[in-house]
């Protein structure tokens, strides 16, 4: 029992050749070698398909550049990171099961379209797929530094005619064999093709990261959409409101004998009018609320009402900087992160294309049992092994050709990159600015408001007394409904360019 032990313990080591095998194994004979190749053979496939456990190769494989996007292994399995929270609303997670049923449509707040919107994405379920078949490609290349079993089992049955006549003898036999292959050396080929995996399989989960951020960009937009509609809806009935009270007190006015009518019909009038954007406002929520439904994927005419902005908050005041930002943009932005895994995965199959170019060596061997079944049936065994070594000759001209292709790829890619560096700069420029801006409309907006209903109060006041006049007061009325509306669109806007600036850094905050 102890030589096994040693066997699957020197087996798991670095493997440079068979005569260092056969140095660390201390056997001399060919049977004694291929039992010991065997034996390792069976303690490589016990263990878990790995490249950092599977040290047959001369060097190291190369790991991902990018730490967090290399899958972690977690209890055995490989665990993929993706975003901070919004990875809890992908598709077929347990957490889109209950929020897919009925969203609170008399309460719909941005949180629950976006978590609505996620869970049934078609563009983050080909991301999700895409990262599925990148990750099987890794573990092929995992499995490629392994030794390869295979068993043939063969039953046969001859008869062969002794003479002319009838009589013939029957004879039966049963083969088994046991074939072993192994790479030992191919000057980094693997290790090529496996970094060329685990780039595409990062390239894979950026270019998730980046849908995800498309998809709540597009969420953010038509909601904003509605948000804006519904606040005019609001404005609209609250002015339609005031115009009421307004109409009520210059009727009352009238009625005593102390307001004229031409006051009572102005009044009428500014009601009418409210009445008149209040029906406007109707109808543009109506189209904006079809808009938000059908991104939901529900029907148009879906019943819904808002909540207040929340669930969602842009980057800080400190952050509003082109220059505190764009250094992160450029460091870790999900579309960059992507082409620059592309690029190493090409780098890495130029790589492997100019291993496969210098050959491999590879240990075979076999064993087999052969037993006849008829009377008198012998047993004939068999034992072979061989150290094979194969190098391509008089290629030197594909080889040139399919290292040109791969270096035009490559090029090709960092082109790309320099065009999404300026892409990127150009969209945080924008965004940059517009969150600044809006950021001043909104203290200047409040200030406006407030002063619109110092204003409107002390009208109305000088109205209900008889001192003021029925042109001032509707000035001052006309006033407030422009400053409420003014400062409810402001809010809006503010809250929705922090998030896309937010966005175009490349992250998104989400309020718990």
């Amino acid at each position: 029992m102890a030589r096994p032990r040693r066997i699957c313990s020197k087996a798991r080591g670095h493997v440079h050749s068979v005569t260092t095998l056969r140095r660390s194994l201390r056997v001399r004979s060919p049977a004694a070698l291929i039992r010991a190749v065997f034996g390792a053979a069976i303690c490589f496939l016990a263990t878990p398909a790995s490249a950092d456990t599977l040290g047959v190769t001369l060097r190291q494989s190369l790991a991902l550049s990018q730490a967090d996007a290399a899958p972690a292994r977690t209890d055995g399995k490989l665990d993929f990171p993706v975003m901070a929270r919004p990875q809890d609303w992908l598709p077929n997670q347990a957490s889109c099961a209950d929020a897919t049923r009925s969203p609170p449509w008399q309460q719909l707040a941005l949180g629950d379209a976006i978590e609505f919107v996620l869970c049934q994405s078609p563009a983050l379920r080909q991301a999700l797929a895409s990262i599925d078949e990148q990750r099987g490609t890794v573990m092929l290349g995992e499995v490629a530094y392994r030794p390869r079993l295979t068993a043939n089992a063969e039953l046969s049955r001859d008869r062969i005619p002794i003479n002319n006549s009838a009589a013939s003898a029957v004879g039966a036999s049963l083969t088994g064999a046991i074939g072993l292959s192994w790479t030992l050396f191919d000057f980094g080929q693997r290790d090529a093709t496996l970094s060329a995996a685990r780039a595409a399989l990062a390239a894979a989960i950026s270019s998730q990261d980046n849908v995800l951020l498309q998809t709540l960009s597009d969420v953010l937009r038509v909601y904003a959409d509605a948000a804006t509609a519904w606040a005019r809806l609001d404005a609209s009935i609250e002015t339609e409101r005031v115009a009421g009270v307004t109409e009520e007190i210059a009727t009352a006015r009238h009625a005593a004998l102390v307001g004229t009518l031409l006051e009572k019909l102005q009044a009428q009038t500014a009601r009418s009018q409210a009445a008149l954007e209040r029906v406007r406002a109707q109808g543009a929520w109506d189209v904006a609320r079809g808009a938000l439904a059908s991104a939901m994927g529900r029907p148009v005419s879906q019943q819904m009402a808002l909540a207040p902005l929340r669930g969602v908050r842009g980057l800080a005041e400190d952050s509003l900087r082109f220059a505190a930002v764009r250094e992160e943009a450029l460091a870790q932005h999900p579309r960059l992160r992507a082409l620059r895994s592309e690029r190493e995965a090409t780098q890495a199959r130029l790589d492997a294309i100019r291993a496969d170019g210098r050959g491999a060596v590879a240990l075979n061997s076999n064993l087999g049992v052969t037993r006849g079944l008829g009377s008198g049936g012998t047993t004939d065994r068999s034992l072979g092994a061989s150290l094979s070594a194969s190098i391509p000759l008089f290629n030197k001209t594909e080889q040139q050709a399919r290292e040109l292709q791969v270096l035009a790829q490559i090029t090709a890619r960092e082109a790309a990159i320099v065009a999404a560096e300026r892409e990127i700069e150009l969209e945080l420029w924008r965004a940059t600015q517009q969150a600044s801006g809006e950021s001043e409309n909104v203290r200047a907006s409040r200030l406006l408001l407030s002063n619109a209903e110092a204003v409107y109060n002390i009208a109305l006041g000088r109205f209900k007394s008889g001192v003021g006049s029925m042109l001032e007061m509707l000035s001052a009325q006309t006033a407030l409904a422009s400053a409420t509306a003014a400062a409810t669109q402001a809010e809006i806007t503010s809250l929705a360019a922090r998030v896309r600036l937010s966005l175009a850094v490349g992250r998104m905050q989400l309020a718990k």
